[in-house]
């Protein structure tokens, strides 16, 4: 039963975070910002959902620290002003679609990224629910898919960077083909973290 409940937990999460934000960005109703945006809420959610099962479940494990939550709220913290300022800003200056879906994302008056969102909280809070325990690891800021955080805000601030610098006319253009690149690495690495199955290690 809990390994029926992790496949659909999964198969959910691979949906949310990398099919529909993948067909929106086709169709240029996403924007790499969108994208970042919401992994940077998926790991709040699911890091607050922890620290909330840990305190509250009999069987949280007394050998992970007392109070885990403090650096991954840190570096959430500090990647939050990174997305917005680089992604939210600087990527779509000049482009006035795109600074216009981030201005609706940043609100949270953007309907399918709302959908998208409370999607990913029922499916976070559904899990913990039925496996009746946290990730295992949750405490350690540089493990799972904070990963995801780390490299990708590297390489697509890069990527970002590069191109601006390079061909600035594309950022303010209607080039859905650039959004794609910067989002790539995000997306990859997503599906790749997914596939490993890193989001079924929770503790019992």
């Amino acid at each position: 039963m809990k390994t029926n409940n992790q496949k659909i937990y999964v198969r959910l999460n691979f949906l949310l975070t990398i099919v529909f934000p993948v067909i929106s960005i086709l169709q240029g109703n996403t924007t790499v910002f969108y994208i970042v945006y919401l992994y940077w809420w998926q790991e709040l959610i699911a890091s607050l959902l922890d620290r909330w099962y840990y305190k509250h479940k009999d069987n949280a494990d007394p050998t992970v620290l007392a109070n885990p939550l403090g650096a991954r709220l840190f570096l959430l913290f500090v990647y939050f002003v990174f997305i917005v300022a680089l992604f939210g800003l600087m990527s779509s200056w000049g482009n006035i679609h795109q600074m216009r879906i981030n201005l609706l994302v940043f609100l949270f008056r953007d309907v399918l990224f709302n959908i998208n969102l409370i999607g990913i909280v029922l499916n976070e809070w559904w899990l913990r629910q039925k496996m009746d325990g946290v990730r295992h690891h949750f405490y350690n800021p540089f493990s799972g898919r904070m990963m995801v955080m780390h490299i990708s805000i590297i390489v697509g601030g890069f990527v970002s960077v590069f191109a601006m610098n390079h061909s600035p006319k594309l950022f303010s253009s209607d080039n859905i083909w650039l959004s794609v690149l910067v989002a790539m690495p995000f997306l990859l690495l997503k599906a790749f973290m997914i596939r490993r199955g890193e989001e079924e290690g929770l503790q019992k």
